[in-house]
C-alpha cells in the first residue's frame, strides 16, 4: 500500500486560472437562468376570466327559467358552485349577468364582486391591452325559457384581477 502513493505533490490542474474562470462562468449562468425563470410573473387573468365566463354561461343557460332566477332565494354562487368569498371579500373576480328580452330591454341583472363594469367594457373594446386593469371576457347567447318558451339574450361579462405565477 505504501508504494501506491508515489507523488505527493498537489494537483495543480484544479487551481489553474482557466479552471477558476470556467467555474465562475458556470455558476454565473446558473444564477442568471434561475433569476430569469423565478422572477417572471405569469398573467393568468385572461384565462381565469374565460374559464369563469364559460362556467357561468353553462350554469345559467342549462335549464334556463327566468321565473326561477327572479325568486328571492336564488343564489348564483350556490347554483354555479362559485366561492362567494373570492368575489365579495377578496375582490379577485367579477361577473355581470344581464338578461334581456327581444327588444334589448334588460329584464334582470345579477352582479358579483367589485363593480368593474366600466373597466371590463374598456378592456373588451381594446382587446385586453391594458395590463393594469382586470382582464375581462364577455359572451352573448340566446336561451329559451324552459317554462314559457320565450327567448332571452344573456350577456355575461366576467373579470379577473388576480396575478399569479405561471
Amino acid at each position: 500500500m505504501k508504494n501506491l502513493i508515489k507523488n505527493k505533490r498537489a494537483d495543480a490542474r484544479w487551481l489553474s486560472p482557466w479552471m477558476i474562470i470556467n467555474w465562475v462562468l458556470i455558476i454565473g449562468v446558473l444564477i442568471l437562468i434561475s433569476y430569469m425563470f423565478f422572477s417572471r410573473q405569469g398573467d393568468v387573468r385572461a384565462k381565469e376570466s374565460q374559464v369563469l365566463n364559460t362556467k357561468l354561461v353553462d350554469c345559467i343557460s342549462r335549464g334556463f327559467s327566468l321565473e326561477d332566477i327572479k325568486k328571492t332565494d336564488f343564489n348564483v354562487y350556490n347554483k354555479c358552485y362559485l366561492n362567494e368569498d373570492l368575489f365579495d371579500k377578496q375582490q379577485i373576480y367579477y361577473f355581470d349577468i344581464s338578461i334581456e328580452d327581444n327588444s334589448a330591454k334588460q329584464v334582470l341583472g345579477l352582479t358579483g364582486g367589485v363593480n368593474w363594469k366600466t373597466e371590463c367594457a374598456y378592456q373588451i373594446q381594446k382587446g385586453g391591452t391594458e395590463t393594469k386593469l382586470p382582464q375581462c371576457q364577455s359572451t352573448n347567447i340566446f336561451v329559451k325559457d324552459v317554462k314559457t318558451g320565450i327567448t332571452y339574450k344573456l350577456v355575461i361579462t366576467t373579470g379577473s384581477n388576480q396575478n399569479g405565477m405561471a
